[in-house]
């Protein structure tokens, strides 16, 4: 009896470790395929937000992605399984390497995105993001 005892807890024991393999895997294997890179990062006037653009490199079979999160000040932005940040982005495009933001108060950000095409290149584009109010400018 104690013999089956031994040969199920070590049974046990291998699966549990085959199963934490497993889930651990994809992370190993996939960690940062993409890169982030802040080009500008801005504090609303009331000091409660932070905004910030990225742009994103997932390699040579992909287009660079350049995109606006928001997050508390006190917060982070943490990126995902893949290397991404997507906490808190409210604007993605494939136009151009950055542009400018800017607070027009503490609750209104506004994003100009130089050389976007609303129909082509901008895949997200959010009017808020909690109790902040968003406008663009595509020029």
């Amino acid at each position: 009896m104690e013999r089956f005892l031994k040969i199920g807890l070590g049974a046990l024991c291998i699966l549990v470790f085959l199963g934490a393999c497993l889930l651990l895997l994809p992370h190993v294997l996939f960690k940062d395929l993409c890169g982030e890179e802040i080009t500008s990062e801005i504090i609303s006037p009331d000091g409660r937000y932070v905004a910030a653009v990225f742009v994103r490199n997932c390699g040579a079979t992909t287009s660079y992605a350049t995109h606006v999160n928001l997050r508390r000040f006190t917060g982070t932005f943490r990126t995902n399984w893949s290397g991404t940040i997507t906490d808190g982005e409210v604007f993605v495009t494939h136009s151009g390497p950055g542009f400018p933001i800017l607070w027009e108060n503490s609750s209104r950000l506004i994003i100009s995105c130089r050389g976007c095409q609303r129909e082509d290149g901008v895949f997200k584009q959010e009017k808020s993001w909690g109790n902040v109010g968003i406008a663009y400018r595509f020029d």
